[in-house]
């Protein structure tokens, strides 16, 4: 009678399977890392282009202006502005105060790493929905938001860019090269403004 052998699993097998393993998350673990920035930036972004058509849809059933403002601030030079740090809000006349009438919405603050800058500390929508405060020759206001935090050009592993051109109409930025383009389809600038 011949002896009967287990089916049991070897150490060295089991090591084996453990080191296959080991590595494909070596692997996996960055990329999914990068997946869950960059859909965290697709998220900020859209929150935002959801607030900025808010805000144009309001100005024109109310007939009044409406303003999107960034809560943080922006670099003597006129910015870029921060956008992210204490949020924004959304709101008609003359200032934002959370509790009255005035206010329509507000954008949480963002956590690091991420960041949301503009070129802009407000857009402002009159009663027909085109954006009133650009600068002269200004054709667009420009966000760019980033799930790391790096400024580093060109590299945007998980950034996003949002544009509001003068005629109100805002967007999510297309891409190319992995890079968030304006309106004109020229790159942007970093992660640490338009």
């Amino acid at each position: 009678m011949a002896p009967r052998h287990g089916r049991g699993v070897t150490l060295v097998e089991s090591l084996v399977v453990i080191a296959l393993a080991a590595v494909l998350a070596l692997y996996a673990i960055p990329s999914l890392r990068a997946t869950m920035a960059s859909n965290r930036a697709d998220t900020l972004a859209n929150q935002l282009v959801a607030s900025l058509a808010l805000a144009r849809s309001e100005a024109v059933k109310l007939g009044q202006s409406v303003t999107v403002a960034a809560l943080g601030t922006g670099s003597p030079a006129g910015g870029p502005y921060d956008w992210g740090s204490a949020g924004w809000c959304v709101y008609s006349g003359a200032t934002c105060a959370a509790g009255t009438s005035a206010m329509v919405q507000a954008g949480a603050p963002v956590a690091p790493p991420m960041s949301l800058f503009g070129n802009m500390s407000s857009v402002v929508f009159d009663a027909t929905g085109r954006v009133t405060n650009l600068a002269s020759g200004q054709l667009e206001v420009d966000f760019i938001v980033c799930a790391d935090g790096s400024a580093a050009a060109p590299n945007y592993p998980q950034a996003q860019g949002v544009t509001v051109t003068s005629s109100g109409r805002s967007r999510v930025a297309g891409h190319a090269s992995g890079q968030p383009q304006l309106n004109t389809g020229t790159a942007m600038a970093s992660c640490a403004g338009p």
